[in-house]
């Protein structure tokens, strides 16, 4: 269940966040200077880090802790669903997307990077 829901790695820049989500709820400057904005929603946010180390948990269990995680995972879906949720992205100075957490826990953001940091490095002479 934590990795149904939107995948948030393909918003890259703050016009696609602004165009998928409206007008932020908050904005401002983080300490160490990055901008930020924060969105209430109440979408089903994928958050696949937590599924991998939900399935890891299971399977060192041998399926024990399904038992504890389904009715955690139906209680959070259910909160998040009536109550909501934040959503914060963080910018860097050009507006690239650079930090993205949802209710102050960081989401993985792998495949975003490693789609912006495909470098080709040069041998040395």
């Amino acid at each position: 269940m934590a990795r149904s829901g939107q995948d948030l790695s393909p918003l890259a820049t703050r016009d696609q966040v602004q165009q998928e989500f409206g007008l932020p709820a908050e904005t401002g400057t983080t300490t160490d200077g990055r901008a930020y904005e924060d969105y209430r929603t109440r979408r089903k946010i994928s958050e696949e880090t937590r599924s991998y180390s939900m399935g890891m948990g299971i399977g060192m269990t041998c399926g024990l802790l399904e038992f504890f995680y389904f009715p955690t995972e139906l209680y959070n879906y259910g909160r998040r669903f009536w109550v909501g949720q934040t959503v914060r992205f963080e910018y860097d100075a050009t507006g690239k997307v650079c930090g993205l957490k949802l209710n102050d826990h960081v989401l993985s953001r792998t495949r975003l990077q490693s789609a912006k940091s495909k470098v080709t490095a040069t041998p040395p002479e």
